[in-house]
């Protein structure tokens, strides 16, 4: 609660008011995740970039929302909690299946099979399930890695991907 208030500048009284129990307050946190994941894959399927820049803003987009130390430690306390609940846990599955279908549609839409043998469902769960991996070890080791130089080896892995070659 104290690092919420922080946050917002709000008052304690107004955050209970907002997210009076702790299911309040964890669903409200997920929302704003999922809302701002979603939100960056909505903006760049309106734009006239090709499938291959979408993907990558995405990955770059995704990691630059769970960039800190701290967002990523409170997105891992989440997801502990949402496997542990099958109400929470059926609602973000729900959720994931909309950005996987669209990032799929993306890679079928790059232009022919740039990515075979493999699925453009694998690429796009694998792509997902990247970008949680490394926020929970960001949320484990903040010292880990640098988030750039994280991204950067992304970038490289899906241009390597695109172009036929294995990643570096």
């Amino acid at each position: 609660m104290h690092d919420i208030c922080a946050d917002t500048g709000l008052e304690p009284s107004i955050v209970q008011a907002l997210m009076p129990d702790r299911d309040a307050l964890l669903f409200g946190l997920l929302e704003d995740d999922q809302a701002q994941l979603e939100g960056v894959l909505y903006r760049l399927e309106a734009t006239s970039l090709d499938e291959m820049e979408r993907l990558t803003r995405f990955v770059q987009g995704a990691l630059q929302i769970a960039g800190t130390a701290e967002r990523a430690k409170v997105l891992t306390e989440l997801w502990a909690t949402v496997l542990s609940r099958p109400d929470l846990s059926d609602w973000a599955a729900e959720r994931i299946r909309g950005r996987r279908t669209i990032l799929r549609n993306w890679i079928d839409r790059a232009g022919g099979d740039p990515f075979s043998p493999v699925p453009s469902n694998a690429l796009a769960s694998a792509v997902l399930a990247l970008l949680d991996g490394l926020i929970l070890h960001a949320g484990l080791d903040p010292r880990a890695f640098k988030w750039e130089n994280v991204s950067g080896a992304i970038d490289s892995m899906l241009g390597n991907l695109s172009s036929g070659r294995a990643p570096s």
